[in-house]
């Protein structure tokens, strides 16, 4: 309750110092808003924790994995126009050990952000990807890259 209060206090202060005007209008405008807020924060509590501290950590991996992204695109790319094109396409099973469903889409995430794959399916056990090519070596990480997110959330199932 003390959060809320002080989430409530936070928020109508913020909004008052933001529009700087001191009607009634205004005053109540800021009131709803800050309502609001309260409302939303205590509906989006059933999330759990690891919503809010996944994020951050899948941005972080986005980032760190960016240019190799982009190099991978222009390899694939400089490929394509050269003609020199081998493809040898597969669904590959991923077997995930992610306990709950956020852990797997932001592995789903990760995976389709990297050239020449996308997630086309999803269950209990793990995904089905679409490679462009079975033998890629780029998606032997995807086991560190499920580890790098499940650590320090507690998501991972015990085997």
């Amino acid at each position: 309750m003390l959060q809320a209060i002080a989430l409530f206090c936070g928020v109508f202060s913020l909004w008052l110092l933001l529009e700087q005007r001191f009607t009634a209008i205004a005053l109540l405008a800021a009131v709803g808003v800050a309502a609001l807020c309260v409302m939303l924060t205590a509906r989006l509590s059933g999330l759990g924790r690891g919503t809010f501290t996944l994020m951050p950590k899948l941005a972080a991996m986005h980032m760190a994995r960016a240019g190799v992204a982009i190099g991978d695109a222009i390899r694939t790319v400089g490929a394509a126009i050269a003609a020199d094109v081998k493809l040898r396409p597969a669904l590959v099973r991923v077997r995930t050990r992610a306990g709950d469903t956020l852990s797997s889409a932001a592995l789903a995430n990760l995976i389709a952000a990297t050239p020449g794959a996308i997630v086309i399916a999803s269950d209990a056990e793990g995904l089905l990807v679409h490679v462009n090519d079975e033998a890629d070596e780029r998606f032997n990480q995807v086991r560190d890259w499920e580890a790098s997110l499940a650590r320090g959330q507690g998501t991972e199932r015990r085997s």
